[in-house]
């Protein structure tokens, strides 16, 4: 599991708006996408989730992600592009074009790739999500819980 810490920043019935503090939790090495997400944290916006619990403004929580479902997700963005790409300079490459034609065709296929994803994304979002959040067991700042 990937816990983000985020502080709540709105409420309305049945939804938190979340605002995110620093980036995961799963290992405090310090790793560098830990110090690019500290370095772009001022740049984050809200988020709306949806929250039966009984949650405050300015609450700090955390949110889990279960990891199989972070790398599907970003298997899914960057390996179909790519894989869209190969596939059409080698379709094109089979039908007998040369090297322009296979460019061409790889262009094209990146280019479906990308629409492919931003399609399946607009789909996804109109699905009902349950993240799961957690309230931390003290006020300390402790999301050890």
């Amino acid at each position: 599991m990937i816990a983000i810490r985020a502080t709540v920043v709105d409420k309305t019935p049945g939804q938190v708006w979340i605002k995110t503090t620093e980036g995961c939790m799963s290992c405090q090495s310090g790793c560098g996408l830990a110090e690019v997400g500290r370095f772009l944290a001022q740049r984050r916006s809200t988020i709306a989730l949806p929250c039966d619990q009984a949650i405050n403004i300015g609450d700090k929580i955390t949110i889990v992600v279960a990891e199989p479902a972070l790398l599907r997700a970003g298997l899914f963005a960057y390996l179909m592009p790519a894989t869209l790409m190969i596939l059409g300079a080698a379709l094109v490459t089979l039908a007998g074009g040369g090297d322009g034609s296979a460019i061409i065709g790889a262009m094209a296929g990146l280019t479906f790739g990308f629409i492919f994803i931003r399609l399946v994304n607009r789909y996804q979002a109109q699905l009902p999500i349950t993240p799961s959040v957690q309230i931390p067991s003290s006020t300390s700042g402790d999301f050890s819980s």
